[in-house]
């Protein structure tokens, strides 16, 4: 019981943290109840990672008295500064007032969906190749190594892919902020906690935008997937992506929608918090932000140009430990070659054909059990609800994203295609997943929508 309790703390610390943080920006209380505590949870983890490598920044080291102290020091810094001593902004007294039949069967429909998450972790408790190789080997490295810690960065280890960002392998350190020994239980955490919030932001995301019935259909499709769920339990990074994608497009969204500052400088945070999480996460983070300028812009409002300013300003102070990271620390990427430089390895049209031809096949798979069967009758039943101008930006980042990824495959010549694309195709889709269904659901129901705003 006290290895749990002591496995919990950091993260219930990390929450607090979010939550305070949020109430201090949230003012005029635009946020929801279940709203804030997810975007809480996610905003305090990505504090959390941020304040342990600012640990290894200054004292060259995991330090916990320092990472321990300035969590305590924002801490009490956000709660004097929100007025959290009255309870109603906090939104608890409020909670427990509309709580209701309808809000326990909720809750017990996610702890539903978390089973096949919890079975298959039970199964493979190490995660898959990524987890030991990568992930949780960083992990290790940065809490045990002492001064050692960039020995990560060393290219005879470019299997470990070095030029990784260390969003997650730093928040598994701060789990372990208690523990004398690095052990299992904090990447697992990790895991359930993130596809917890990610389903739980998904849901919620769209609870006052479409009937009941269709969210509980998303979160079906999504739980009947085996392979939806060897992601979420494989202890990758992936997971985190596809949360703070979901988080920074929803807040970007409704920073729109709702004319809202606060939800502009979220949306910036998180996506700086995106682009530390792994290169599909930067590319990410570059394309949502290049397409967040023309499409804050265009409406009709008094505060665009501040709504934007907000936005940006939440990604430049939330984008510094990157920053860091990538001039100081990131090694070269050992794997690359430019095909369309090298004679040995070149970029020709067997390669390229080899890319669509799996696109095609992989994508009418029955591992995603018709996710894109789905998603084209609902293009077809949205038809121009699809390309609204509230959700447009979404398939505007789809088409580039996919765009860029596919000439990067082709790009890099460095590993055979097929295998490559094997082992990192169907990881890319499934941290985009939240994003597509979130779009379907959003746009399907645009009148909904607009009535809500």
């Amino acid at each position: 019981m006290t290895l749990f309790i002591l496995n919990l703390l950091p993260f219930a610390l990390s929450f607090f943290l979010g939550i305070f943080f949020i109430t201090l920006l949230d003012n005029e209380k635009k946020i929801s109840s279940s709203l804030k505590i997810l975007l809480s949870a996610g905003l305090g983890l990505g504090l959390s990672s941020y304040i342990t490598f600012l640990s290894f920044l200054l004292f060259n080291e995991f330090n916990r008295l320092f990472i321990l102290t300035i969590h305590l020091i924002l801490l009490i810094f956000f709660i004097k500064n929100s007025a959290i001593s009255n309870i109603k902004i906090f939104g608890i007294k409020e909670m427990i007032k509309k709580l209701n039949i309808k809000h326990l069967i909720l809750f017990f429909i996610f702890i539903v969906f978390l089973i096949p998450t919890i079975y298959t972790i039970s199964l493979y408790p190490n995660g898959g190749w990524d987890a030991w190789a990568v992930w949780n080997f960083k992990a290790r490295t940065l809490f045990l190594g002492q001064n050692d810690w960039t020995n990560i960065f060393h290219p005879t280890l470019w299997r470990s892919s070095p030029h990784y960002p260390l969003f997650l392998p730093l928040l598994n350190v701060w789990g372990w902020i208690f523990s004398t020994t690095p052990t299992q239980n904090i990447p697992i955490l990790v895991s359930i906690l993130f596809t917890t919030l990610t389903l739980g932001l998904l849901f919620y995301s769209l609870r006052n935008r479409t009937p009941l019935f269709f969210n509980i259909l998303l979160l079906l499709a999504l739980s009947s997937s085996s392979l939806f769920y060897k992601f979420a339990s494989s202890q990758y990074a992936d997971i985190v992506i596809g949360f703070y994608l979901l988080a920074s497009f929803y807040c970007l969204i409704q920073a729109k929608m709702k004319d809202n500052k606060t939800f502009a400088l979220l949306s910036g945070i998180f996506l700086s918090i995106l682009s530390f999480t792994k290169n599909e996460g930067l590319m990410a983070s570059v394309i949502i932000g290049s397409l967040a300028i023309p499409y804050l812009l265009k409406q009709r409002s008094l505060n665009k140009k501040k709504i934007l300013l907000s936005f940006f300003v939440g990604v430049f102070i939330s984008c510094i430990p990157f920053i860091i990271f990538q001039f100081f620390y990131a090694p070269q990427n050992l794997t690359f070659i430019n095909g369309f430089e090298s004679l040995t390895k070149p970029s020709d049209f067997s390669r390229l054909k080899a890319i669509f031809m799996f696109y095609f096949f992989q994508l009418k798979t029955f591992s995603w059990n018709g996710f894109w069967i789905i998603l084209l009758v609902g293009l077809i039943l949205g038809k121009k609800k699809m390309f609204n101008a509230q959700t447009i930006i979404i398939p505007l980042f789809l088409i580039l994203y996919g765009g860029i990824l596919t000439l990067y495959y082709f790009l890099n010549t460095y590993f055979d295609i097929l295998w490559w694309l094997s082992q990192t195709f169907h990881r890319i889709v499934f941290s985009l997943l939240p994003i597509i269904f979130y779009w379907l659901g959003t746009s399907l129901f645009w009148n909904k929508s607009q009535k809500e705003k």
